[in-house]
């Protein structure tokens, strides 16, 4: 916990983002926001508020342990304006036609899902969780490093199943994502 200081303001608040905020005689506060979503201060001038923008954040809690690969255990999203749900994206290319090897697979579907982010007018940074669905025997270093590549950095609550066969017997995977952006 760090101290908010301003003109005629003290708080306690978590150490995560600084955020300026200012009331309606142009009195100024600096905070630090954590996982409170909306501050609410007081000054001489009158009440100073400050929403919490970020839509999508990862929770980390100190009290469990860390995931076991390049996702997030949770994601919350705070007063979602649009989510999109996706199917299970096989990797049907634009032709009809599935690539034979996993790679190309792996990079098809996610260039599907990255058109899909785009219609919705969302981005990657939207995406709050990853469903793969991958056939038993094939190469999960692969589909990851594509799902770690088409994510940009951007981390968010990710499950990883290993099945004995898909809708079609030529995918080797299916991804299913949920975004929820502005």
């Amino acid at each position: 916990m760090a101290a908010l200081t301003g003109v005629g303001v003290t708080d306690q608040v978590q150490l995560h983002e600084t955020t300026t905020i200012e009331d309606h005689l142009g009195v100024t506060a600096s905070a630090t926001v954590g996982n409170s979503r909306n501050l609410t201060l007081w000054s001489p001038g009158g009440r100073l508020s400050c929403h919490h923008s970020t839509m999508n954040d990862e929770l980390t809690p100190d009290t469990l342990g860390p995931p076991s690969a390049n996702y997030a255990l949770a994601m919350r999203s705070n007063s979602p304006g649009s989510m999109l749900h996706t199917s299970g994206i096989g990797p049907v290319r634009p032709d009809g036609s599935v690539p034979e090897l996993l790679a190309d697979q792996a990079s098809t579907v996610w260039a599907t899902i990255e058109a899909l982010l785009v219609e919705a007018d969302m981005a990657i940074s939207d995406v709050v969780s990853v469903t793969t669905y991958v056939v038993a025997g094939n190469d999960l270093q692969s589909v990851m490093a594509t799902r770690d590549a088409s994510m940009a950095g951007h981390r968010c609550a990710s499950t990883l199943v290993i099945v004995p066969t898909l809708a079609d017997s030529s995918w080797k995977l299916e991804v299913a994502v949920v975004a929820v952006g502005p």
